[in-house]
C-alpha cells in the first residue's frame, strides 16, 4: 500500500479501477434492494464496502497531498461505474 501512496501514476490507476468496480457493483446493490433479493443485495453491498475502503483512502490522501490526478482519476471513475451499471442491466 505504501508503493502506492508514493506513486502518484499507480495510485491513479488503482482508484480508476476501484471507482469504476464501486459505482457498477453499488448501482447493481441497489437493484438487488429494490427486487429484494437478498443474496444478491448482501454480495454486492461486500463488493462495494471493499471497493469504497480502496478508493477512499487514496482519495483522501490525494486530497491531503494535492495529487490532482487522483482526485481527477476518482471522479472519472465514478461516472464509468455508474454507466457501466445500468447499461448492463438494461
Amino acid at each position: 500500500m505504501q508503493e502506492i501512496l508514493k506513486n502518484e501514476f499507480l495510485a491513479c490507476i488503482v482508484v480508476l479501477i476501484s471507482q469504476i468496480c464501486f459505482l457498477f457493483f453499488r448501482t447493481l446493490n441497489t437493484i438487488n434492494v429494490s427486487k429484494k433479493n437478498m443474496i444478491g443485495s448482501i454480495a454486492t453491498e461486500a463488493a462495494t464496502s471493499f471497493c469504497r475502503l480502496l478508493s477512499l483512502a487514496l482519495g483522501v490522501n490525494s486530497v491531503i497531498n494535492g495529487g490532482i490526478w487522483v482526485m481527477i482519476t476518482y471522479i472519472i471513475g465514478a461516472m464509468i461505474g455508474t454507466y457501466w451499471g445500468i447499461k448492463r442491466n438494461r
